[in-house]
């Protein structure tokens, strides 16, 4: 099936006139009737009645005109999306979050991306996870990155990878009974995990040392210090393959968590967030 035939029969249908559809396609006025003849041989019906000389559609061709309209605008906007996937992005790529994906994370798909849209500008803000939602939220992020907390549910978003907290400290000996805990905000849903699973095991609640607000802090100071941190896996992922770090065991089950990407739910993901999103899920693998 010609779609200029189908083009042709549209605009004949929509200005009720061959000769207005021929003007519009820059054809003779016998194109587009032979066109319309054509269609209808093809689909073994009469879309309009030719014994008239007044243009008047079928009841099937009533029908084909309110479908053509719906297909052939949906087929345009496909022609368009095509053409501007075909084109180099350009733009901007803007990027919402906690520093220590960004450090152990993502910063391999960033220097990636910029090798292969270098024509695209990367602004990239650093905040905790209620900064992320509220950039979200505010629309001056594309995208943003966060454990999964329970409160995304008002986004659209994407899992990019399982994992669990750890205990960890440079000396393996350490005891979680005895030694500093780092953490961060006891409000935290991983903390609370930790908690009351130590309280179930010692029978007595557990003392922080200390509360800091990053996870990549606290894996500064554990590398330096004799002292327990709890953080991602993803986290010091390179430091317990190299030995620098150990595992310390847990009073019980370890926190699992869903680290996902979250976006506008009102707003379309932008095109350069596709495909820095693309990239990272493929480095993920």
């Amino acid at each position: 099936m010609n779609i200029s035939h189908l083009q042709y029969f549209l605009d004949a249908a929509k200005n009720q006139s061959i000769s207005r559809s021929a003007q519009i396609h820059r054809v003779s006025h016998s194109a587009v009737s032979q066109a319309i003849r054509s269609l209808e041989n093809e689909l073994g019906i009469e879309l309009m009645v030719h014994s008239k000389r007044m243009f008047e559609l079928t009841q099937a061709g009533e029908l084909c005109r309110t479908e053509l309209s719906r297909v052939l605008g949906d087929f345009n906007d496909f022609k368009e999306l095509v053409r501007q996937a075909s084109k180099e992005p350009t733009g901007e790529l803007i990027l919402l979050s906690p520093q220590s994906l960004i450090s152990d994370t993502l910063h391999e798909t960033l220097f990636l991306f910029r090798q292969r849209y270098p024509k695209v500008r990367i602004r990239l803000t650093t905040g905790a996870a209620h900064n992320v939602r509220q950039g979200i939220s505010d629309q001056s992020a594309q995208i943003g990155f966060l454990l999964d907390d329970g409160l995304i549910s008002g986004f659209e978003s994407t899992l990019i990878r399982k994992g669990h907290f750890v205990l960890a400290a440079r000396k393996k000996e350490l005891s979680l009974e005895k030694a500093s805990v780092l953490i961060t905000s006891p409000q935290k849903i991983e903390v609370q995990h930790l908690r009351r699973n130590f309280e179930a095991r010692f029978k007595k609640n557990l003392q922080a040392e200390m509360e800091i607000v990053s996870w990549g802090l606290i894996k500064q100071m554990i590398l330096k210090k004799n002292v327990i941190g709890y953080l991602p896996d993803y986290c010091i992922q390179e430091e317990l393959q190299m030995k620098k770090l150990f595992a310390i065991e847990g009073p019980g089950s370890a926190f699992k968590y869903e680290l996902k990407a979250i976006w506008n739910k009102n707003k379309s993901l932008h095109r350069n967030a596709k495909l820095f999103l693309s990239l990272l899920k493929k480095e993920q693998v």
